[in-house]
């Protein structure tokens, strides 16, 4: 497990070293290391003298895309006491999202895919179930909008949703284009759940 709590008191920390001590933790102990990260949802000037802030809805979702992104396992959440009401209702709702993906996730004959973003502040994960699903994740881990094209090897001309938005589009020779705002986390999946 690793936890990193990068929403300081001037929200200046760095959103990505969530996924930075994932990928860390599997560098040390090895590919297919189990991994659970703790998710920042803590912070207010009555916590610790006010050394961080209280993460909006956004930044704990783009904190635990980022964890996903990068592979981990488990999501836990870290917190004091339940201070901020919009926070704290905001997990329920991203854990009944994670929850959808679960069965790319753990599809036994899934495997990752090597997908780039044509910018660093994106990081995306691709995910190939059997021969005709697909996951992919990616997010912004930033505070800009970016557009933003995702390329998935093998992927080719399919037809992605996008549930949490409800929308329906295609990808290009595996290139997928669409636009990000700050710190914003997507799914696109392709074809049946897996079983």
């Amino acid at each position: 497990m690793t936890d990193v709590y990068p929403i300081l008191a001037n929200r200046d920390g760095i959103i990505g070293n969530v996924g930075v001590f994932v990928d860390e933790a599997r560098r040390v102990h090895g590919p297919n290391w189990p991994h659970w990260s703790y998710i920042q949802i803590f912070g207010g000037p009555d916590t610790d003298g006010g050394k961080w802030s209280q993460p909006l809805p956004h930044e704990v979702r783009c904190m635990a895309f980022d964890a996903l992104v990068h592979r981990a396992t488990g999501i836990l959440y870290f917190s004091y006491w339940p201070k901020a009401p919009l926070t704290w209702a905001s997990v329920s709702e991203l854990n009944r999202e994670i929850e959808t993906l679960v069965p790319w996730i753990l599809a036994k004959d899934g495997k990752e895919v090597e997908a780039k973003s044509s910018r660093p502040e994106i990081h995306v994960r691709a995910r190939r179930v059997g021969d005709a699903s697909w996951m992919i994740l990616a997010v912004n881990v930033q505070p800009k909008y970016f557009d933003e094209t995702i390329t998935v090897a093998g992927l080719g001309d399919a037809e992605l949703r996008v549930p949490r938005d409800a929308r329906i589009f295609k990808s290009s020779d595996g290139k997928i284009t669409d636009r990000f705002g700050p710190f914003e986390a997507k799914a696109f999946l392709v074809g049946p759940e897996p079983r």
